[in-house]
């Protein structure tokens, strides 16, 4: 189990990033791809709301991607196609619905555009915006 700190310190944004990625790393068969990639969109909000809590003091309430990375820094906007991968599942992935299945393809997808934000979190909340 990670160590706890204050929801105020961005490493408990990260801890909170990191559980939802390995939650969606645990793929078996009785789980949906939806709800995979769900938690994959919670791993990259989670992340870039520990960088903008490290940059400015706050959280925002917002879930939407795009507009964190807007928030995060300019150095952020690389991510830009990452975050649009995961944009489907922003909300309604984790319930049923008429679409199609998420398909391992597209999981994989977004199990590597959140790694790819969660990476770029990790090394980004410890340096100060430029």
């Amino acid at each position: 189990m990670p160590t706890r700190y204050p929801a105020s310190d961005p490493r408990e944004w990260l801890n909170r990033a990191g559980c939802n990625f390995f939650l969606a790393k645990t793929k078996t068969p009785r789980v949906y791809n939806e709800e995979l990639c769900f938690n994959l969109y919670e791993t990259a909000q989670k992340a870039l709301k520990a960088v903008i809590l490290a940059r400015t003091g706050s959280v925002p309430g917002t879930r939407h991607l795009e507009t964190l990375l807007g928030m995060a820094g300019e150095d952020a906007a690389a991510l830009a196609p990452h975050a649009a991968a995961l944009a489907p599942y922003e909300t309604g992935a984790e319930y049923p619905s008429d679409l199609p299945p998420v398909t391992d393809e597209q999981y994989e997808a977004a199990m590597d555009a959140a790694h790819q934000i969660l990476e770029w979190a990790r090394a980004s909340a410890a340096q100060p915006t430029a």
